[in-house]
């Protein structure tokens, strides 16, 4: 199981080029991972209600409820969850390659062809509804169209790379920005369709929703956890760990002192800079590709 299993004759492709653009596949042809993770399969699965609590969000238009709409003695009530759907709730269930085996195989298989580690939410939205609207994510993504129809407008970025908790959508997000969005209106309007797949670049504004009057929408969004030259610095910082006097403590007064302080910042900048000019480039490179394709938490 690979990306190659999600798109099994655009899957070099992908790899190779890593477009900045948003790329639909309509040709994609069905492979076992269309019979594996079907509707009816969350929704069986919805119905049990075996899903983390932390895991399950109930969305419209915007704002998330909170949990205890869902809940029962503190566990998870499916019938509840399925209610909330009636009632026009879009239902995120995060992070499912931790609850389906087949998934987390996949998702791992991806991480080995690319070194990006990655995770799946799997979002069911009812006719004629929403639940996110605006923003844009800190990762790349892969969406997948389960069933039903729904309609994506997109707008290219006007956040240059937003990572980690840097240029989030909702803090950075302005009442201007949107009236921007409508007033030019999206760059793209793409229907996702059963059995197609979408790319969509990490920082790409997107408004989504179900056009269809009568049948629910399910997708699968594969977010893509990209490396950056911060990783590569962070990692580097990391390792600094390793020196003794790194490690000693900064006393109180220290830190109350911002003459004390400032010494300690110069002190800390020479001994990081010496731990740079002392790395061996090739073996770490080695090493933060052998990382890249085991740590599976890492956050872009």
């Amino acid at each position: 199981m690979s990306l190659r299993l999600l798109l099994p004759h655009h899957a070099d492709e992908l790899i190779s080029t890593w477009p900045d653009e948003v790329k639909v596949f309509r040709d994609r042809q069905p492979t076992d991972f269309d019979e594996a993770v079907t509707s009816d399969f969350l929704l069986r699965y919805i119905r049990t209600g075996c899903l983390p609590v932390k895991e399950i969000a109930a969305v419209h238009d915007g704002p998330a409820i909170t949990a205890e709409a869902f809940l029962t003695n503190g566990h998870v009530n499916g019938d509840r969850l399925l209610h909330l759907l009636d009632s026009g709730y879009t239902l995120r269930l995060g992070n499912i390659q931790r609850i389906f085996p087949y998934v987390t195989g996949l998702c791992r298989a991806i991480q080995q062809e690319t070194g990006y580690s990655n995770y799946v939410h799997a979002f069911l939205t009812p006719p004629k509804e929403q639940g996110l609207n605006w923003h844009w994510d800190q990762q790349s993504a892969l969406i997948y169209q389960v069933s039903g129809t729904k309609r994506w407008e997109l707008w290219k970025p006007i956040i240059d790379g937003p990572v980690r908790n840097h240029l989030l959508s909702y803090e950075v997000w302005t009442p201007q920005v949107l009236q921007r969005c409508l007033d030019t209106g999206p760059d793209h309007v793409v229907d996702l369709n059963p059995g197609e797949m979408m790319w969509m670049p990490r920082g790409w504004i997107h408004n989504p929703f179900n056009v269809h009057d009568t049948d629910m929408s399910v997708h699968l969004t594969f977010a893509i956890r990209e490396r950056t030259p911060f990783w590569v610095a962070d990692e580097i910082v990391k390792d600094a760990i390793a020196q003794p006097h790194l490690r000693t403590v900064i006393r109180p007064e220290t830190l109350l002192s911002e003459d004390q302080l400032a010494a300690v910042v110069t002190q800390t900048r020479a001994d990081l800079i010496a731990h740079l000019q002392g790395l061996d480039a090739a073996q770490l490179a080695t090493e933060l590709s052998r990382r890249a394709l085991r740590d599976l938490e890492f956050t872009t």
